[in-house]
């Protein structure tokens, strides 16, 4: 079962090291860690569960205005720091007896970065 994730070369790394540890393991072994499943499913090979996470992170959106005052060309630039969370979701693919044998995700933005740090320090 090849292994997938979308994001930069860095977190690939990092969420393969993390991930590693697991591989062969029971789905239980990570179920303490994350919790329970979002959803199971099935495929050809076995049970396919699926983990959500997030992650807090901030943006700096930024706002100009141009305009005149009195004739006088005048401007402003507004920024503020507005806290945003960002979602992920991982599938763990298991075997007939429920061994994690791969997983695919969506790394965007860093999301699941700290749920692969949770594993790490396991």
């Amino acid at each position: 079962m090849a292994l997938a994730w979308a994001g930069g070369v860095d977190a690939q790394a990092d969420s393969m090291r993390a991930f590693s540890r697991y591989q062969g393991q029971p789905i239980e072994a990570i179920t303490p860690v994350w919790g329970a499943p979002v959803s199971e499913s099935r495929n050809q090979n076995g049970p396919v569960c699926t983990f959500a996470g997030n992650t807090d992170s901030t943006t700096v959106p930024t706002s100009s205005t141009k305009g005149f005052i009195s004739n006088t060309q005048a401007s402003t630039k507004t920024t503020s720091s507005t806290p945003i969370t960002i979602h992920c979701r991982v599938q763990l693919f298991t075997d007939t007896n429920k061994r994690v044998i791969g997983f695919k995700g969506d790394d965007a933005n860093g999301a699941c970065s700290s749920m692969f740090q949770q594993l790490s320090h396991q």
